[in-house]
């Protein structure tokens, strides 16, 4: 698992990126989306996402040469984002997914 982390990371925005899409699609409206954005359960996912922006921008060779020890540093958020999108999905489904979660969310 440790030297296919990057591969998972990657893999986890591509999965972050549908998600958002799809929820996007399904709200079809601006005005819909910002009237969500102070509930937790929203609120959560969307910082969590925009965590993983520059986290999958940064994932090839070339970054992690050029920001050397930056790359590490930055891709600390990691964490952040992990823990943000726990909340996310527990809180989504009123804390009674935090087990399911933990399960999805923590490595084996």
């Amino acid at each position: 698992m440790k030297r296919n982390r990057r591969y998972l990371g990657v893999a986890s925005f591509g999965y972050a990126l549908l998600h958002t899409a799809f929820y996007l699609l399904d709200k079809a409206s601006l005005t819909t989306v910002v009237d969500e954005l102070p509930r937790l359960y929203i609120w959560t996912g969307w910082v969590a996402f925009i965590i993983f922006i520059p986290l999958a921008l940064t994932s090839v060779d070339y970054f992690v040469r050029k920001l050397g020890t930056w790359w590490k540093w930055l891709q600390r958020w990691t964490y952040a984002a992990a823990v943000l999108t726990l909340v996310h999905w527990a809180a989504l489904h009123d804390w009674n997914g935090a087990a399911p979660a933990l399960v999805v969310t923590l490595p084996p």
